[in-house]
């Protein structure tokens, strides 16, 4: 609720980042070098989603459209696909066959979300084929144990990681700003769970570029394995 309030008075493509993002632009912006931030633009990434919001096309079809765009291929799809992968499993999303999507995106708002009830179209298709309980049923996303994880088997490696001198991100990154993320979420802020994931996230990949061994390392942990000899 407060995440909503905070939203509504913002602009649409304001309105579209802060709702998909991890972390609000003040606080992306507060972890970075003084001279890192100088050089990225305030508003350069709402100036980036701005282009999904000047047509004619407002409201609803406008956010699905950058949903479309933005956050499908950069995060959904591409999530799916490594996980996929890795069982070896090919997905397929059907819904996003391209003449399926040529043609919905050109029906009204209306058809999609009315009266509090969303998807409004596809669920008067599948009522008369599937039972209440499928086509009603609530929304389910994968989270992985994120908070968990940074709670326990990961802990450590947060710390070591997030709090080193050394660490690689520390170019961009500006280490008294991680160091106070890391101090507050210790201290029970549990709503940077996230923040200090993607930036933990951000410090293996940085690290696999150097020794691929880090990523399966930091990944035994999070399953709960041994830590490897001379694992970071």
């Amino acid at each position: 609720m407060k995440k909503a309030l905070r939203a509504f008075g913002m602009n649409q493509p304001e309105r579209f980042l802060f709702v998909r993002s991890v972390m609000p632009a003040e606080m992306r912006r507060a972890l970075l070098r003084p001279e890192i931030a100088a050089e990225v633009p305030a508003q350069d990434l709402a100036g980036h989603m701005s282009r999904h919001f000047s047509g004619s096309e407002r409201g609803l079809n406008a956010v699905l459209r950058a949903d479309t765009l933005e956050w499908l291929p950069d995060d959904l799809l591409m999530k799916v696909d490594k996980m996929t992968m890795l069982a070896s499993l090919e997905a397929r999303v059907p819904f996003l066959d391209y003449r399926i999507v040529e043609l919905v995106s050109g029906f009204p708002a209306a058809w999609k979300y009315r009266g509090g009830r969303s998807k409004v179209l596809l669920k008067a298709v599948a009522e008369p084929i599937l039972s209440p309980e499928i086509v009603n049923r609530p929304k389910h996303g994968f989270m992985p144990p994120v908070r968990e994880w940074l709670r326990g088997s990961l802990k450590s490696t947060m710390e070591e990681h997030l709090l080193d001198p050394a660490a690689r991100s520390g170019e961009w990154i500006d280490p008294r700003a991680t160091h106070d993320l890391v101090t507050r979420y210790l201290a029970g802020e549990d709503s940077l769970y996230l923040a200090l994931w993607e930036l933990l996230c951000l410090e293996v990949w940085l690290r696999t570029l150097e020794s691929p061994a880090a990523a399966g390392t930091v990944s035994a942990r999070a399953r709960g394995g041994p830590r490897r000899a001379g694992g970071t």
